[in-house]
């Protein structure tokens, strides 16, 4: 007869428990990795994805704002969206003139 597992071996038993209230510790290289990622997370697409959203919204803005009648191939598809998008709303489009500028002295360390 032996005796019960928290009279075993008392640490183990404790760590055990520990670990699968808490959760396990992350490895040194895991960590490492996501340091690495975190700093180079801007190269992998952030700065190219911004880019191509403020291009987007940009030629949505100039073909809202174009003529409604379409006579080229290229007003058909302002005539288009036209039709299909009512209004944009995007940070991108404001003017250089906004509070934009005060908020970045006063959010500085978000």
């Amino acid at each position: 007869m032996s005796a019960p597992p928290g009279l075993q071996d008392p640490f183990l038993w404790l760590f055990c428990e520990d670990r699968a209230t808490v959760g396990n510790v992350l490895g040194n290289l895991k960590g490492w990795l996501g340091v690495w990622s975190l700093r180079t997370l801007e190269v992998s697409g952030v700065r190219c994805e911004s880019e191509n959203v403020v291009k987007l919204v940009s030629r949505l803005h100039r073909a809202l704002k174009g003529t409604a009648l379409p006579r080229t191939a290229s007003e058909s598809e302002e005539f288009v969206i036209q039709a299909v998008v009512d209004k944009i709303h995007d940070a991108s489009l404001q003017n250089e003139t906004c509070s934009l500028k005060k908020n970045d002295e006063r959010f500085m360390g978000l």
